[in-house]
């Protein structure tokens, strides 16, 4: 009876895991508009399972920022990002992440393998985004957002520190959030991916000026491109 119920909960937690993975595509690729209410009934129903899936799916969702939870009313996508709240993100990553650049710098050499694959593939999701214009998968969005995050994992990986690791990754669905427009056909594939080259340029053959510089002209850009996008 004891090996039973272990299975059980271990096929209900894969269970679990994969309506989550399916949902958290769906709100990144905007299959959902802004403060969209989103019931747990019909979700159940278009992703063919129970509602009890659903259900603990979204409490894990709420701590992305991507849904909010109402009282009494169920949960709806959380509302647009703010001009501001943009500010006070991009504000909060130069701090973390220009750090993150400064103790990676030393291993430049060890790293560059790993940042230029990062980069490669960033390149290819966007490129995919790109030729997927107007029918986009959401598999496509889903890899463009990983591939991206991924490069600047990368650098912060290197740093190593956990505790600023771990600060950063808490930012990751915030970050997503503010670049939304991807599920509408839209990208900054094309100056992000060459503000991250300048950076793995930068570490390749420039002085810790230089990635710090690259990195900061990186993260000014997304400010620029994400308040231009909420306004």
């Amino acid at each position: 009876m004891a090996v039973t119920g272990s299975l059980l909960k271990r096929r209900r937690a894969a269970l679990r895991d994969e309506v989550y993975s399916t949902i958290l595509d769906m709100l990144l690729g905007g299959v959902f508009q802004p403060e969209e209410s989103l019931s747990i009934d019909g979700l159940a129903r278009d992703l063919d399972v129970s509602p009890t899936p659903v259900r603990e799916a979204m409490v894990e969702m709420e701590h992305t920022g991507l849904v909010e939870r109402l009282a009494r009313r169920g949960y709806r996508v959380a509302p647009p990002i703010s001009s501001e709240q943009i500010r006070k993100l991009i504000d909060v990553r130069k701090l973390l992440e220009l750090q993150a650049v400064d103790w990676a710098y030393p291993h430049a050499k060890r790293l560059l393998p790993e940042l230029r694959q990062a980069h490669a593939e960033h390149e290819v999701a966007w490129q995919n985004l790109e030729h997927e214009k107007g029918h986009l998968d959401l598999a496509h969005i889903r890899h463009y957002f990983d591939a991206d995050w991924n490069f600047h994992r990368v650098i912060i990986r290197y740093a190593n520190n956990s505790y600023l690791e771990s600060a950063v990754d808490n930012l990751a669905f915030q970050a997503h959030r503010i670049r939304q427009t991807v599920g509408e056909g839209s990208s900054d594939g094309a100056q992000a991916t060459a503000e991250h080259h300048a950076i793995l340029e930068a570490f390749a053959s420039g002085a810790r000026e230089d990635a710090l510089a690259a990195m900061e002209a990186h993260l000014n850009g997304v400010l620029r491109r994400s308040i231009s996008d909420a306004e």
